[in-house]
């Protein structure tokens, strides 16, 4: 599938490059390092998938993520289809109440934005904006150095009466210890199952994530496949699945 990249994302790659050049160059003048951690990703996938799994965008889509703090973070989401038409602005804040060698509770909430494109009068395209609420709850615990298990919650609606108007994820997931390859290639398998409520529907549904990098390498490719156990929502295909190329960066 040929993916052409507009001049807008364009621009969001060539920001966040220079951002990271700025960085270095910095810590090369001063020999300090910022008192704030501050991270990136980018992400191509041939199919937008969303923070809930069974949600997607229907085409390939440019998901980045941004995370600015230590113990309180502010960890803003903007997702775009390819061409650059924008799909979902989220502005997350989060807080770790507990944070422990073993067990760690963090708490959420997010403002946020979907774009829905709709067909309007002369065959025009028009563009519906939706504010949208959310608030979170995850709990993980660390059963040894490289497995652990977490409960997440998340709830959340369109105000102004705009639809869904209320919405419930509740997952279970795991995190496999990683699987090495060769010398420095390692694969690591998120397997979860999950509960949504939409509104007056529900579901339970399976999902995973792969990942395949190097080690100290900013690269990596992964895979979301998502599957439906019994559910009444409808509005996407199952299963459900994509392969994106990931790209992070530590200012």
């Amino acid at each position: 599938m040929k993916i052409l990249l507009s001049p807008r994302l364009l621009l969001i790659f060539l920001s966040i490059w220079l951002a990271k050049a700025g960085a270095v160059h910095s810590q090369d003048s001063t020999k300090q390092t910022a008192s704030i951690p501050v991270s990136a990703t980018i992400s191509l996938a041939n199919e937008g998938i969303s923070i809930i799994p069974a949600f997607s965008l229907g085409e390939p889509a440019v998901l980045t993520s941004f995370s600015a703090g230590n113990r309180f973070r502010f960890e803003p989401e903007f997702y775009f289809s390819a061409e650059g038409d924008p799909w979902a602005f989220l502005l997350w804040v989060r807080y770790d109440l507990l944070r422990h060698e073993r067990f760690s509770f963090q708490i959420g909430m997010h403002p946020g934005y979907t774009f829905l494109k709709s067909e309007g009068n002369d065959d025009e395209t028009v563009t519906e904006v939706v504010k949208i609420l959310a608030g979170e709850l995850s709990a993980r615990y660390r059963v040894t150095d490289s497995f652990d298990m977490g409960l997440y919650y998340l709830r959340g609606g369109g105000l102004d009466g705009a639809s869904p108007r209320e919405s419930h994820y509740l997952s279970f997931s795991t995190a496999l210890p990683g699987l090495n390859l060769t010398r420095g290639l390692h694969l690591t398998f998120l397997p979860q199952i999950y509960y949504l409520k939409i509104d007056d529907t529900d579901g339970f549904y399976a999902a995973s994530t792969l990942s395949l990098g190097l080690d100290d390498f900013p690269l990596t490719l992964s895979s979301v496949i998502n599957k439906i156990i019994d559910s009444d929502i409808t509005g996407n295909p199952d299963p459900l699945w994509n392969i994106s190329l990931n790209y992070s960066i530590r200012f």
